[in-house]
């Protein structure tokens, strides 16, 4: 079986060995957060709690979309902004975090200023290296991929939460499956289901939406301009109350039609930020999205752009248009 190629045995062991030590751990993913992000945050804490017997600190930030309610152990974790001012850990894991100065939020200080050992793992490419063990393995479908690996090469058990967690996951970074870039994943995804994940039950659940999202979408769809084989698809602020966590079917709807190759969504933020979120089928998007200051997979990436909505689509037109010369 190939194991993560950007983790080793010392690594592990000495993961293990601070686990093992820590009197406090806090386990914390990127703000506004997704099933790959907060499935590898539950998961781990609950794989720590199941093989160490310690309950660390779960910690969120921002958005916690409804339809992820389900996730065994979501009520227990601590919003970011309400931890004790002096709180300290003596050890941190932050995961599925590739840029901490954008994904951080406002708490990064407060989070990672106050922790002794920080271990980051993450599957994004060209990921920072912010932590004092860094495990970055961008072939892995999702960050709980190589959370799964550790946790297998340690020796841990597993229980049905901690294998549902990881796996949902997996299942929606790789939009169930169909962007698995090696049959690791898939492996993974079978020893999760063979530990007790119900791949059914989990797919139903994360395909949930409530009527008001539907609706959201419905209208922001309606309302998409095409240029060429480029889509793009806004969301005011006045709307975006109404989108549980992301447009994320208005991508997949979008990405369906024929002639469409780049899928884009504009999304009106505060103080003159405009978020980008690019998807393409199959020409790279991460290079376009490091224009605007950010990043991700090679696929489906993100940036942000600072002026007004017009400007932000006619720049993302235009570089869009350049890198496919």
């Amino acid at each position: 079986m190939i194991k993560s190629i950007r983790m080793n045995k010392e690594q592990i062991d000495l993961i293990v060995s601070k686990i093992a030590a820590a009197n406090s751990i806090a386990i914390v993913g990127h703000k506004n957060v997704d099933p790959d992000s907060l499935g590898s945050v539950l998961g781990l804490g609950r794989l720590i709690e199941l093989n160490f017997g310690k309950k660390p600190i779960l910690i969120y930030d921002g958005n916690v979309p409804e339809y992820m309610d389900f996730f065994p152990g979501r009520s227990d974790m601590a919003f970011a902004g309400k931890l004790p001012d002096g709180a300290r850990y003596d050890l941190l894991f932050a995961l599925d975090i590739a840029t901490p100065s954008r994904q951080f939020g406002d708490y990064r200080e407060k989070i990672v200023g106050h922790s002794d050992f920080v271990i980051k793992i993450d599957h994004h490419q060209n990921s920072e290296k912010f932590g004092d063990i860094n495990i970055d393995d961008d072939t892995a479908g999702a960050t709980a991929e190589i959370i799964f690996d550790l946790a297998q090469t340690a020796g841990w058990k597993f229980d049905v939460p901690a294998a549902g967690l990881l796996l949902a996951a997996i299942i929606h970074d790789t939009g169930q499956f169909a962007f698995a870039r090696r049959g690791h994943t898939l492996r993974v995804a079978a020893d999760l289901m063979d530990a007790g994940a119900d791949m059914e039950y989990l797919v139903r659940e994360l395909n949930k939406s409530t009527r008001r999202h539907m609706m959201a979408q419905a209208n922001i769809l309606a309302a998409a301009e095409f240029h060429g084989n480029i889509a793009i698809a806004s969301v005011f602020r006045k709307d975006y109350k109404n989108i549980d966590g992301s447009p994320h079917d208005v991508i997949d709807m979008l990405r369906r039609i024929k002639s469409v190759e780049y899928v884009v969504i504009v999304t009106e933020a505060k103080d003159g930020e405009v978020r980008l979120s690019f998807r393409s089928k199959t020409r790279p998007v991460n290079l376009v999205a490091e224009q605007f200051e950010g990043g991700g997979h090679r696929f489906a990436a993100g940036g942000r752009f600072f002026g007004s909505m017009a400007e932000a689509k006619a720049a993302v037109i235009k570089a869009i248009k350049d890198s496919a010369c």
